[in-house]
Parts: structure tokens; sequence; C-alpha cells
């Protein structure tokens, strides 16, 4: 409309829904569960036709410290958990005991910059955590499988990377995905594959295709977002994945999506008790057992749990989501697979994945010190604030009222100018890239000669910390100073601290060379997509963030990355009652593979 009038507009849109059969209050909750995000959307009862559309109010700086020193035990819980921050004591320890060696309390955007960072989205807590595992009576849950000839247990502890078989039978696995998934790549590594390029580094990891060319994959998972609000929640988690690719490396071209979902059966909820097959999802429950207790492993009470939304429309929306977002941006859907199990009830897990396809070339990138930090793409909005510490909680059914912030709000077509302006910065030094600008390209023939290379030194997006994790993560062995008034606001009034953590959507950042900048520019403005530069990377390790000349942050980076403490985890396998009534037998596979194939 701006460009058809000629002049600033402002616009707004929303929809009308007829209600019957319900009150007020009744209608209010269908709206803001069913039909509304609170973050966005205003709900209205009747008509509505305002004279002018409402604007956010100017945020004025108040830099909060919040108190630390001298809490209790009691005290660190309890604010961890009300502050959102999600931290368990032993690192609520750390921080107090980090502040109280600089003889002060910690600010705001201090203390979420850390729960960010160390949240388990962000770190992976779970993953390298020291665990002693025992299995029941001290023998491996193998112990009933032992080979056929030799009568030996199939897992040998001993001589494992990272392993230390313990005098009481147990086992300690010290960094659990260091010492088996990371462990066997690397082994296969030493034993002579070649084709793994960047492996357990990167935001995806890459392998070769060709002598030119790499694929990189990028698969995660969305859960709690796509329990409160399925069709966002996926749409997001697929938009992750693919601004995860563009961000791999140089940026990395995403061709393909793919999903798993796991949900619960979308039949029968809200009729009488039954019983399910584990296997089949068949009704089992007979004239005799109609009464019995609900069994873990057999059956479900179907009334639906406070909190949880109906699994047909998660279903519906999750599949919706993965595909609209991926479709507006012209990658197609190529694979899924759904399981059902009414154990996902409560959280359902929405696995989306994205393949890309690079030069070989464009592996690895790093910021250096003087590049310019840019801010590429979507607007930075109050949508997703807390959605790395949001994954670190158990779900309850005060969710979807309390983090519906939490979710992200999409924008697939403003994503795709962003992946098409970072290719052609990607590219630009090279005959490819010349060769795509051409003759009207709005540069002089003299400044595109001038450029060697890629116009950008590295690339990431703005995870699940938002600039936090994006800076925070580029310049973890640099430091950075920030300037977040000079981020671009969807709407006036967010504080310092949430500019600096929301995860709105289609953001990437991007560490230019100072000379390289103009350039990028105008790529930009030819692609129509916004880009701010917001600060610079240092070279003596602190990230300073600083808003209208006051610095309202200053964190040690080492303290940022390496200061959370070890978490240690007890594991123990109990053999489940179809383990033991089988002897610990292999199940017949053939038969299994008949069963299934009818």
């Amino acid at each position: 409309i701006r460009d058809l009038v000629g002049a600033e507009v402002e616009v707004s849109t929303g929809w009308r829904y007829e209600i019957d059969g319900l009150d007020r209050d009744g209608a209010d909750r269908l709206a803001r569960r069913l039909l509304a995000n609170p973050v966005v959307h205003a709900i209205h009862h009747g008509a509505h036709h305002p004279e002018s559309l409402p604007k956010g109010h100017r945020y004025s700086l108040a830099v909060r410290e919040v108190r630390l020193r001298g809490l209790d035990d009691a005290a660190l819980e309890r604010l961890s958990r009300e502050a959102h921050l999600f931290l368990d004591l032993a690192e609520m320890r750390a921080i107090q005991a980090q502040y109280e060696s600089l003889g002060r309390e910690p600010r705001e955007i201090e203390l979420e910059t850390l729960a960010q960072t160390w949240s388990e989205h962000c770190v992976h807590k779970t993953l390298k955590s020291v665990v002693r595992y025992r299995s029941d009576g001290g023998q491996s849950e193998t112990a009933g499988q032992r080979d056929s000839e030799t009568r030996e247990d199939p897992i040998r502890w001993r001589g494992r990377p990272g392993h230390v078989v313990n005098a009481d039978g147990s086992v300690t696995i010290n960094n659990l995905l260091k010492s088996t998934v990371a462990a066997a790549t690397h082994e296969l590594i030493a034993d002579g594959v070649d084709w793994c390029l960047s492996v357990f580094e990167d935001n995806a990891g890459i392998i070769a295709f060709d002598d030119e060319h790499a694929v990189c994959v990028k698969v995660e998972t969305h859960n709690h977002p796509s329990a409160i609000e399925p069709y966002g929640g996926a749409a997001t988690g697929i938009g992750g994945c693919i601004r995860d690719i563009l961000g791999t490396g140089l940026g990395a071209k995403p061709i393909a999506s793919t999903d798993v979902f796991c949900v619960a059966f979308p039949d029968g909820w809200g009729e009488t008790a039954r019983q399910r097959d584990s296997e089949t999802g068949e009704d089992t429950r007979t004239a005799s057992d109609s009464q019995s207790p609900v069994s873990l492993s057999r059956s479900l009470a179907v009334s639906l749990p406070p909190g949880c939304l109906h699994p047909k429309r998660v279903l519906t929306e999750v599949v919706a989501g993965v595909r609209d977002y991926g479709n507006r941006m012209g990658i197609p859907t190529v694979s899924g697979a759904v399981w059902f199990d009414d154990r996902h009830i409560g959280n359902p897990l929405v696995f989306c994945g994205c393949v890309g396809v690079m030069p070989r070339w464009a592996v690895g990138g790093k910021a250096r010190a003087g590049d310019r930090i840019i801010a590429l793409g979507g607007r930075t909005g109050r949508d997703g604030i807390h959605g790395a510490t949001f994954s670190s909680a158990e779900l309850t059914d005060t969710h979807a009222d309390e983090f519906a912030h939490a979710v992200q709000i999409g924008n697939a077509i403003e994503e795709k100018r962003v992946l098409d302006v970072v290719l052609r910065a990607r590219d630009w030094g090279s005959d490819e890239g010349l060769r795509d600008a051409g003759p009207a390209a709005p540069f002089p023939p003299s400044l595109r000669r001038s450029v060697a290379s890629s116009l950008f030194s590295a690339i990431t997006d703005c995870g699940a910390g938002g600039f936090s994790s994006a800076v925070g993560e580029m310049g973890a062995d640099l430091g950075a100073t920030v300037h977040l008034e000079r981020a671009p606001l969807k709407y006036e009034g967010l504080s310092a601290t949430e500019i600096w953590i929301s995860e709105a959507q289609e953001r990437m950042v991007l560490s230019v060379p100072p000379g390289n900048w103009p350039v990028l520019q105008e790529i930009c403005r030819a692609e129509n997509v916004e880009a701010t530069a917001f600060g610079t990377f240092r070279d003596d390790g602190q990230l300073v963030i600083r808003y209208q000349g006051s610095v309202v942050g200053e964190i040690d980076c080492r303290i940022l990355h390496d200061g959370i403490p070890k978490t240690r985890r007890e594991a123990a396998w109990v053999p489940s009652e179809d383990f033991k009534q089988s002897n610990g037998s292999p199940p017949n596979r053939i038969a299994e593979l008949n069963r299934m194939t009818g």
C-alpha cells in the first residue's frame, strides 16, 4: 500500500468469529486457547472499528539489579522458577559465587544471558553430563542377551572411550555425547573415513558429496512450543532448522525438509476409559476388565488432562505447520513419519529436519575482531522470549497461559528473502556470484571486482536466546560490544533485556568486515531485506551490552561458556515385564517383519 499511494500507512487485520452456546467468560477462554495468540492479537467482544491503531509505549531505560548474593538455597530455587530461568541449584550457586567474587549483584540482562546460554536447549546439559549407570542387580541390560556361542555380554564396558567401570559394577560415563555418538564418529574418521568435513562443531554436520559440493543435515525438536500452539510451534521448528542450514559454514542452500511426529492416538478422547494394545493401538478392554485400573503400558483414561490440546488438533496442525513454512520458501517436505502413543498426550514430540547443499570452500567461517555485527531479516518482538529456558522446564497445565510468549511467530516469505541475500553475499567474490549479479546490478563494477570472497566472515541464526545466543556464540573467543537501541523492533516498548533475549524469527547475525558492509547493504536493499549494524567484535573476551549510551550488561565470555557446573546424573535400567517374560531372548525378527507387513 505504501508503494501504491506513496505515503506511510498503518494497517491492521483481524478475524471475526460467531460463537454460540458459551457465555462471555467461556468465549474468552476459547479465544485465548484456540483462536488467538495473546502476544500479537487483541481480543474484542462485539464489533470493533477503531478510529486509530494502538501504538506501543516508549521504553525508558531502567537497569535492574537482581538480588542474588546472600540468598539461601530455597530462595535461589524460588528465584530460578519465578524468573523463568529454570536453572538448577548448582547452577544458581555458581552464578551466585561469581557475583560474590565481583562484589556486586547481577543485572537482569546478565542473569537472563547466563540462563539462556546454560539452558538445556542451548548447551545440551543432559547429553554432556557425567552419568553413573547401573542396571538392576548390577548387571548390564544385555546380560540376558549374551552371544549364543561365546555367552559373553555383547557390551564390553572396559576400554570404551570415556567409560570407567567402578568396583560396584556400575559404569561412569564422562560426557554422554562425547563418549558415545561423537566417539563413534571420531573412531570412523580415525579409521580412514575422509568424507566428514565438519562434525559436532557447526549448526549442522557437513559431509562431502563430491569434489566440489557438500551436504549438511540438521534435525531438532520443537516439543514444548508445539504442545502450546501446534501450528506455530511446528512452523517455527522447521523455520529454525532451515536457518541452521543457512547458518552452517558460510551458508548452505536448503533443498528439502523432513519431519517425525510422536503424538497420542487422535481418536476416542472424551469417551469412556479403554485399553489399547501397546503396539497395534487396538481396544483390548473386555467386559471382565472394564473396571480394571489404568495400566501404564496398555491403557490410559481418555479424558484430556488439564492444559492439553486434543491430539487430533495437534497432529493436523503440526503437519500443516511444517508443510506451509517449507512450501512458501519453495522447500519440499520429502519424507515424514508418525508414531502414536497415548503417553505423548501431554508433550508431543515434534522432530523437524532440513537438508542443505553448499560449495566445499564454504565449510567453516569464523568471526574476526573488528568485524561489524549485522542483524539481517525480521524485526525483534516479544514473541519467543524465554524460548530456551522454557525448553528446560517440565510442562504443566499452566504453561499454555504462562508461556504463550515463548511460541515464536513465523514469516516464511521473510526468510526466503533472507536466504536469497545470504547466498548472494556468500558467492559475491566467486564467478557464480558475479554472474548472478549481472550488468544491471546496483553496484559499480570496480566495487564488485574488489571483493575477493564471501562478504561475511561468519554467520549464524538467532537461536533460542536471540541476539544473546547468536552474538555470544560467534564472539565466544573474542567478546563483543552491542548497541541494542539500534536493533529494528516490531513495535515500541521492548526493554533492553527483551530485545537481547527475544527469539523472534527470520533473523540471522553476520560478522562482516567493515569494508564489505556497503556492498551487503546494497544487496539487502535490492532484495527488500532489512539489515542493521548494531555492534563490533572485540579481542578481549568481554561481552559488553549497551543501550542508549549506557552499559546495561557486561559478562566475561569464559564464564558464559565455560562456567556452567558439570551435571552429574544417576541412571538405572530395570527390565520390563515383557523383557523378563522373554528371558532376555532377542525378538524373532522374521516373525516381526511378517507381522508388520501382513
